[in-house]
């Protein structure tokens, strides 16, 4: 999972530098750990709009919502979205809920479900009066891993991972959001469905080998990227038709085990052309192989053929110099933009922390900060506030106290 989290971001803050200064120093610092039900979290997700952060919570099972008042300086409270049960409770919907999408433009949240036999897409609403009430529950392929919702509003993808099974097909499937809305109920017709077609053949696997792990969206809404983690690969598909098709892949070296990616917009290439700059968390479980971030452009002209690797980072001797060689296990990656630099926020599992690189130089990644979280991140989410970017990320625990970690991504401009 996560990632992951993932899902994309693509900010601006902005930063004046003075003539004749030199880049502000980055600082990454810990403001506060919130502890959430089962002391467990993992894909998070923030909605502006209505001041909610959400935690899927795997100990639970359930979507926990947190009311916002702040994020810097942290203050945050726990909602009960169960009044038949004592004390605070999260969201049930009758399985495990293992990621949140948030919609861009509608009071909606959009869970991936866990269920018996098949996978589900629920819909919540997330206004005051009716919230928690569910507004859409219908089938979505084999253990739906990730969810995300494109920037204009018009498709949700659900990458359906199969979980290991040969008798069960990994999928990739995309819901036409058009007739959303917050006052539907959950008997209404079901959202239409498109399942991406030619996954086998793009990826060179039998359909049940192959495991879709993660979605990311671009900012623009032209294409989505997911990663299919045992098939070493991140497959792109094309949302500008009418019907979501695969367009193209990006393989990645065997052992890499990719989960989290983000994508940022309106980036050079080496050939000086705009296109995009995708991240790529390498999870890498067998052994010691992966456990890398990589960086690839691409132009959204040619999804087909024009990814690049640009450069790749072993994460394990940023995390921990003392071991090197330890795994690691990046989970997420999150691409954002503060002032003139353009930033790689990766969340290492096990080592309980979030690196911070510039990755201003395409080709030359440097590690600007690192930060603890509590135990074992897995979801990160990045959003502006003020100068500032608060960066968020939902802690799985079970090596000890898990929760959800705030932290605040500032550049500090030196006084003459």
């Amino acid at each position: 999972m996560s990632v992951a989290g993932a899902i994309l971001m693509s900010w601006w803050v902005g930063v004046t530098l003075v003539g004749g200064q030199s880049p502000p120093s980055i600082s990454l610092t810990h403001l506060q750990t919130i502890k959430a039900p089962g002391e467990s979290a993992e894909i998070v997700q923030y909605c502006g709009a209505q001041k909610l952060l959400l935690a899927t919570n795997p100990v639970e099972g359930t979507l926990d919502v947190f009311s916002v008042d702040s994020l810097d300086p942290v203050r945050v409270s726990f909602l009960n979205l169960d009044a038949g049960k004592p004390g605070a409770q999260g969201l049930n919907v009758g399985g495990e809920v293992t990621s949140v999408a948030v919609h861009p433009a509608l009071p909606i949240a959009m869970l991936a479900v866990l269920g018996e036999g098949a996978g589900r897409v629920v819909g919540v609403d997330l206004r005051p009066k009716t919230r928690g009430r569910i507004l859409l529950d219908q089938p979505a392929g084999n253990h739906p891993d990730s969810i995300a919702i494109s920037p204009n509003g018009k498709w949700a993808l659900v990458a359906n991972e199969a979980e290991d099974d040969p008798t069960t097909p990994g999928s990739i499937w995309a819901l036409d959001l058009a007739g959303l809305s917050p006052d539907r109920k959950k008997d209404d017709a079901r959202l239409p469905v498109v399942e991406i077609e030619g996954l086998g053949a793009m990826v060179r696997a039998p359909i049940g080998e192959i495991e879709p792990e993660f979605v990311a969206i671009d900012p623009q809404s032209r294409f989505a990227a997911v990663s299919c983690q045992e098939n070493d690969a991140v497959v792109l598909i094309d949302l500008r038709k009418d019907r979501p098709s695969l367009a193209g892949i990006i393989r990645l070296p065997k052992g890499a085990e990719p989960d989290g990616v983000s994508i940022l917009d309106n980036v050079p290439g080496p050939d000086g052309h705009g296109g995009c700059l995708i991240g790529i968390a390498e999870e890498g479980k067998k052994g010691r192989t992966g456990n890398a971030t990589c960086f690839w452009w691409l132009s959204t002209d040619d999804l087909a053929g024009s990814a690049r690797m640009l450069s790749r980072v072993d994460v394990c001797p940023l995390a921990d110099p003392a071991r090197p060689k330890r795994r690691f296990d990046p989970e997420g990656v999150v691409l954002a933009r503060l002032g003139e630099r353009l930033l790689s926020l990766v969340v290492v599992e096990r080592g309980h922390c979030v690196l911070c690189l510039d990755v201003t130089e395409l080709s030359k990644p440097v590690l600007l900060a690192k930060c603890k979280t509590a135990k074992r991140p897995e979801g990160i989410v990045v959003v502006p506030h003020a100068h500032d970017l608060i960066v968020i990320t939902g802690d799985e625990g079970k090596e000890g106290p898990g929760g959800i970690s705030i932290l605040r991504l500032r550049a500090e401009v030196a006084e003459k």
